[in-house]
């Protein structure tokens, strides 16, 4: 089993939207969004 490192900014992240109760999908696109943004 591999452990992938998050970042701490990507952990909250993924924290916020949890507690938001977004769904998978809208997950995956705010991610994607975020990282496109970034780049």
């Amino acid at each position: 089993m591999t452990e992938e490192k998050m970042s701490p900014l990507r952990a909250r992240i993924m924290e916020d939207m949890h507690i938001r109760q977004m769904g998978d999908k809208a997950q995956m696109s705010h991610i994607r969004a975020t990282k496109d943004f970034a780049k």
